[in-house]
């Protein structure tokens, strides 16, 4: 079974925060509701409503990952759209931490060479 991306909106009437730790749906990124919504998110704050990246679920790996679905501006921080998040794959045991965030080798770029986001917490923005 695959998963669509995670919604991205405003759902009427709801106002108070949630997250991973206290909603099942959430912690598995399956839909947002007024009583479930992406992670550590409130209205409006599923990924910062970020018009880059999206939630997706890969229906060949049945793994859950962040992707762009635009172009990413050079002077873009996607860090601060992220929120508080698990990591997504396997831990990288090999890589430095970098503020709770870690690159490592992953998925296949232009120079075959491979790169994922393992990210763990992320401290919001201003």
């Amino acid at each position: 079974t695959s998963f669509p991306r995670s919604v991205l909106g405003h759902e009427e009437g709801c106002n108070r925060r949630c997250n991973a730790l206290g909603y099942l749906n959430t912690k598995f990124d399956r839909f947002c509701t007024t009583s479930s919504h992406s992670f550590a998110g409130s209205c409006e704050n599923s990924l910062q409503e970020s018009l880059y990246l999206a939630i997706s679920w890969n229906a060949r790996t049945s793994m859950r990952g962040i992707t762009a679905t635009h172009p990413i501006p050079a002077d873009e921080i996607i860090e601060q759209y992220s929120g508080h998040l698990e990591h997504f794959g396997p831990p990288c045991h090999n890589a430095r931490p970098n503020e709770g965030n870690r690159m490592h080798l992953k998925m296949k770029t232009t120079r075959n060479a491979y790169v994922s986001l393992d990210a763990v917490v992320v401290d919001y923005y201003g």
